[in-house]
């Protein structure tokens, strides 16, 4: 997340160029759009929806079973809590941690900081997974691409070649 900030205009730079692709691709030919829109539904179904699951699985597994714990022993009678992630909190005793209203707060405290890492977490990775998937989808335009290129004419198999050469090496770039 740090690169993102201090890197901001180069993932706008990326955000621009997946505008202007796409933009590109709806004046193209019914294969080119097939290609795109297949790789529109792997965006929506993997990156964006399964990454965030992913993240929220993991990222609230922690406040899930302090609450469960919490729950199962308050129902048992035994005076035992646990926290969401079980670390000292300076200047306070380990005995005082657990009394209210410390406890509490550094409970909703704990919560809090992990809906930010799951809004930070899948925000980046899911930036980073929609730039790889993009790449791939310009790598399989290029095969069709080439593919067209070389059962076109003679006379233009030269040109729509350096057209796809042109295109990879903007890409790497």
């Amino acid at each position: 997340m740090l690169i993102q900030c201090y890197c901001n205009q180069h993932g706008f730079a990326l955000i621009n160029e997946i505008n202007r692709d796409y933009a590109l691709y709806n004046d193209m030919s019914a294969p080119y759009q097939a290609i795109a829109d297949e790789s529109i539904k792997n965006n929506l179904t993997y990156t964006e929806r399964g990454w965030f699951i992913t993240v929220a699985l993991v990222v609230l597994v922690f406040p899930a079973m302090a609450l469960a714990r919490n729950m199962y022993y308050e129902f048992q009678g035994v005076n035992r809590k646990f926290m969401v992630h079980e670390v000292r909190i300076p200047f306070v005793a380990d005995d005082d941690r657990y009394k209210s209203p410390l406890y509490e707060l550094m409970f909703l405290y704990m919560v809090y900081f992990c809906f930010i890492y799951l809004v930070g977490f899948s925000g980046y990775d899911s930036f980073y997974g929609l730039s790889t998937n993009h790449a791939c989808l310009k790598m399989k335009i290029y095969c069709k691409m080439f593919e067209e290129a070389v059962k076109a004419d003679v006379n233009e198999v030269q040109s729509r070649i350096a057209e796809v050469i042109k295109e990879q090496n903007r890409l790497y770039r």
